[in-house]
């Protein structure tokens, strides 16, 4: 799991840098010229979820040292 919080934060800041290259030379979709800034920030901001739930993760697999797995518990 800390490796999931790991590339989540990659990608989140990669996106990030994306947003900011977006808005800085106007960089938009190429068939219907519709802004990038929205996306990359979108899915810099989903990243950055994916991270912390990983390290929410991670640190609850530490202190207790139990994987719940979703099929052993029937849900």
């Amino acid at each position: 799991m800390m490796g999931f919080f790991i590339i989540g934060i990659v990608f989140a800041w990669g996106l990030y840098e994306s947003a900011v290259d977006a808005i800085e030379y106007g960089k938009v979709t190429q068939d219907l010229r519709l802004s990038m800034i929205p996306i990359y920030a979108f899915s810099a901001f989903l990243s950055l979820l994916l991270a912390i739930r990983s390290l929410i993760e991670s640190i609850n697999i530490f202190k207790t040292g139990e994987f719940f797995d979703a099929e052993e518990t029937g849900a």
